[in-house]
């Protein structure tokens, strides 16, 4: 016989049990602080375990405790998601336009998974439910855990949040996976992207928020330079316009997720006034390379650029305060770039790339093979705070090794050790 939803069940669901038991079964699973924060807040201690427990006593639930979690996960039963699927209103099939069924609501017994496979899961729930408080009655959405995509299969990620201008493919990184399975992943990614490219025609750009948690003390910084020696291996050549991907622990995650959602468009960098540097995005190099290129020049009475040291002051500049690693991908290939750029302006112009540190910009420009990149230079916003102008910037040479600058021609190297 059929499962049905108990009357008196559903004459004891509230509006808030109503979202919590479709949250349980939109992420397949969630536990009582998940619950308690973003489905009963400011509800007293004890709320939400008093509610699961009622939840359980009707047998909506299946609880399974795991080994890494302080909390048991919390599933919906066959009886659960029959009670969730009247709640709703939700249809067990539908027709597609061939006449086929579509089934509209998953089983229970599909949305389980190994119990090694839970602390990943309540991590990445965690980080979309986060995600979603930041952007909700801001901005339409969708959010779909794996288990519920059907629009990227190649690419697989762990969930994705379809917004109007971008979609974010979320990846839980639990500090597992290593070398091999980190190119497999980005292999799929590939074979994603050129389906897209060819068959697809998906007109959003894809934003990768790789969100990497489990770590030991001092271990992301070793972490990032796997992620990213592994993009360089499989799809580096890729990030730009239509792909760009994020690498940091799940809090900077939600807040490049909330700024990229809410359409929050990345200002320039801000140089110190005193450097008397003028910013613009010139029109001619979009139009030769198809991308914009922020350029920075010192200006004279008729706005001709200024020549100091016998060198012209002017230089496309790069933001990777940001993380982004599009603009690392930008810094490799600039040779390529410039060659383009070279015979249409007539000039060379090189690159400044603003970096977090200097550790940070050895560390990751070595991750992706661009240590001793032709023409690009490096700052940093507290050495442009501290330094005169041509000391500021610096390069780093295939061996890692440091160099700064006398003055403004950029020709005198003096070498630095950095600490």
């Amino acid at each position: 016989m059929p499962i049905k939803a108990r009357p008196e069940t559903l004459a004891i669901i509230t509006a808030a049990d109503k979202k919590a038991l479709m949250a349980i079964y939109r992420h397949r699973c969630l536990n009582e602080p998940l619950l308690q924060r973003y489905f009963y807040p400011g509800e007293p201690d004890g709320f939400t375990l008093a509610r699961l427990r009622e939840f359980n006593t009707h047998e909506l639930l299946d609880i399974v405790e795991y080994e890494a979690g302080e909390y048991p996960a919390v599933f919906l039963s066959a009886r659960g998601i029959q009670t969730l699927r009247e709640l709703y209103g939700i249809p067990v099939y539908t027709l597609n336009e061939k006449g086929k069924k579509k089934r509209e609501i998953q089983r229970a017994a599909d949305l389980k998974m190994p119990e090694i496979l839970l602390n990943h899961q309540m991590h990445l729930n965690e980080l979309a439910l986060a995600i979603e408080e930041k952007i909700a009655d801001k901005v339409d959405f969708e959010y779909q855990d794996n288990k519920f995509i059907d629009s990227c299969t190649y690419a697989q990620p762990d969930g994705i949040f379809i917004l109007p201008d971008c979609d974010l493919f979320l990846e839980m990184d639990m500090a597992h996976e290593r070398m091999t399975e980190l190119c497999n992943k980005w292999t799929h990614y590939r074979n994603y992207l050129t389906a897209k490219e060819h068959y697809l025609k998906r007109p959003k750009k894809i934003v990768v928020l790789f969100a990497t948690e489990n770590l030991r003390p001092g271990g992301l910084a070793t972490r990032r330079k796997s992620v990213l020696k592994s993009l360089s291996k499989t799809i580096f050549d890729l990030f730009g316009k239509e792909l760009e991907c994020y690498i940091g622990p799940s809090s900077e995650m939600v807040e490049v997720a909330e700024n990229l959602a809410l359409s929050r468009a990345a200002l320039p960098p801000a140089l110190p006034p005193e450097l008397g540097f003028t910013l613009s995005y010139p029109d001619s190099v979009r139009e030769i390379c198809g991308e914009s290129y922020l350029y920075m020049r010192k200006l004279d009475e008729d706005g001709k650029v200024i020549i100091q040291d016998g060198r012209p002051q002017h230089f496309f500049l790069e933001d990777y305060t940001t993380g982004a690693v599009s603009v690392l991908m930008r810094t490799a290939s600039f040779p390529a770039t410039a060659s383009l750029l070279r015979p249409k302006l007539k000039r060379e112009i090189p690159l400044l790339v603003l970096m977090p540190d200097e550790k940070t910009a050895l560390r990751d420009l070595m991750a992706v093979n661009a240590l001793g990149v032709v023409n690009v230079y490096f700052t940093t916003k507290k050495r442009l705070r501290e330094r005169r102008f041509p000391k500021a910037l610096f390069q780093i040479d295939q061996l890692g090794r440091f160099h700064h600058f006398s003055d403004y021609s950029l020709k005198t190297e003096v070498f630095e050790k950095i600490k």
